[in-house]
């Protein structure tokens, strides 16, 4: 998922770098597209595994007779699973081309649903049951629908390198506001030491040469590997930009470039961008699949983190031992 992308359009207007450029917002449109077609692939993948394997009680739950036409369903909702995974790690070439299959196959469903309903096949459990299931689908079928068109509207005119690449480069953004001024806040975002510590799949984060365009970062995950972090954008008290040497990172990226940021707004705005593409391939695909879920955990985890430490430098008579109240305006956005 992303967590407000017009932060990341906010950071184009200030500087142009590798991490937001002139193909952010098109990956940003895609990006909401595959984290819906995502979602929607694995409500239908665990429906799938749950009607094949207790396909009998399921029967006596929705009042049916058929617990083999069930367990036939939930295979072929696994398939389909299978298939959206597919397609929402594909180009934004393929997203246009294909999205209004799904969309129809879900149409589909939310009908037959509808239809089965008013034949009376389910008892009354089962009728509130298939009705459920019937409206979040008819809602993710909704919402492909409009992201699809979005997306069909910003790809007229784009490269079409960019619209043909595949394995594609996927974007998130995340941010918080917190009432700090604008030098506290950068003294958090910028402060290395405090990231490794924060990130949960860090161990530690070392920065070796000066907070400029020199800076290179050597980083170690929990379970022992390192790679290195080389600056490639410093704008004093905005904006700094990262990327990661893939040769030895132990994730199945070909790519990954993050962008640490803050605005003067009031609060004060700061947050994180990330552009990155996975390897092709299997473990490639199956990483970036996982990543939309697991990633806004981990910035939101951080930005906790930030939040935290910003308020503990600004308001250290606040402190409690280790803990403080945060004021009453800090939103995590």
């Amino acid at each position: 998922m992303i967590t407000r992308p017009d932060n990341v359009l906010m950071a184009t207007t200030q500087h142009d770098g590798p991490v937001v450029d002139e193909h952010t917002a098109l990956r940003t449109t895609a990006q909401l597209l595959r984290n819906t077609l995502r979602l929607n692939a694995t409500t239908s993948l665990l429906g799938g595994i749950v009607a094949i394997a207790v396909g009998g009680p399921l029967n006596e739950l929705l009042g049916t007779t058929s617990p083999g036409w069930i367990r036939i369903i939930g295979a072929g909702l696994a398939v389909f699973a299978l298939d959206v995974f597919y397609l929402a790690g594909r180009s934004i070439q393929h997203l246009n081309r294909y999205t209004p299959a799904v969309t129809a196959g879900d149409t589909i469903w939310v009908v037959a649903s509808a239809a089965t309903i008013a034949a009376g096949w389910y008892n009354t459990v089962g009728a509130i049951v298939i009705g459920v299931v019937a409206v979040m689908v008819g809602t993710f079928a909704t919402r492909q629908h409009i992201a699809r068109r979005t997306l069909a509207r910003v790809t007229r005119g784009a490269e079409h390198a960019v619209l043909t690449e595949d394995p594609p480069t996927e974007v998130a953004s995340s941010s918080c506001q917190v009432s700090v001024t604008s030098a506290v806040a950068w003294a958090v975002v910028s402060d290395h030491e405090l990231f490794g510590r924060l990130a949960p799949n860090l161990a530690s984060v070392a920065a070796t040469g000066p907070n400029n365009a020199d800076l290179t970062r050597s980083c170690t995950n929990r379970t022992g590997g390192t790679w290195n972090e080389h600056c490639t954008l410093w704008h004093e008290g905005e904006r700094f930009d990262v990327a990661v040497d893939t040769t030895r990172y132990p994730y199945p990226l070909t790519e990954m470039r993050g962008s640490w940021w803050t605005r003067p707004t009031s609060p004060t705005t700061l947050g994180m961008n990330y552009r990155y593409r996975p390897q092709p391939g299997i473990k490639g695909r199956v990483y970036a699949t996982v990543m939309p879920a697991a990633f806004p955990l981990v910035l939101r985890h951080i930005l906790n983190g930030w939040r935290t430490e910003a308020n503990r430098r600004s308001n250290p008579s606040k402190q409690i031992g280790d803990r403080y109240e945060p004021n009453a305006g800090d939103e995590i956005i």
